[in-house]
């Protein structure tokens, strides 16, 4: 039997199909779709002959960091948390907001070889001791509005 639990109050319901309940199945999805776009672009950075810049390697790193994220994320965080404590999520947080650590790291250091900004080794440690007081604090007190907080710090 398919149904769709439309009574939790959430604009994402879940689905139960024959006793088995997917959480949030269009979020698990997005995640799923995520890990593909990561996938195609992780392909196209290895195709780049250029491996001596270092913000190639930390890009692709980056997107390594995206599809176990938002692997874990999709399936751990979403699809099974009928099942699984809200402790899997921060796996999904940790290694997305990793990857989006990495992005910046990879864009500081294209940067700092083109523009003469006198500040950017200050800009390089800020934006790396903003990642470690994150994770401290994600492991410490998990909780979503932290990953947040941190993907716009990163981000601005």
């Amino acid at each position: 039997m398919f149904l769709i639990d439309y009574q939790e109050g959430v604009i994402n319901p879940s689905i139960i199909i024959s006793g088995f309940v997917i959480r949030e199945p269009i979020t698990a999805i997005t995640d799923f779709l995520s890990v593909f776009i990561a996938i195609f672009y992780f392909s196209k950075f290895s195709k780049i002959k250029e491996v001596n810049l270092l913000s190639i390697v930390y890009h692709k790193y980056a997107l390594v960091c995206f599809m176990i994220g938002f692997s874990f994320a999709g399936v751990l965080g979403h699809a099974l948390q009928e099942y699984l404590s809200p402790w899997w999520k921060v796996f999904g947080w940790l290694f997305v907001e990793t990857g989006i650590f990495l992005l910046a790291i990879g864009i500081i250091a294209e940067y700092k070889n083109r523009v003469s900004i006198k500040n950017m080794n200050f800009v390089m440690k800020l934006v790396i001791v903003f990642h470690f007081i994150y994770v401290f604090v994600v492991i410490k007190k998990p909780h979503f509005l932290y990953t947040q907080i941190h993907s716009m710090g990163i981000i601005i």
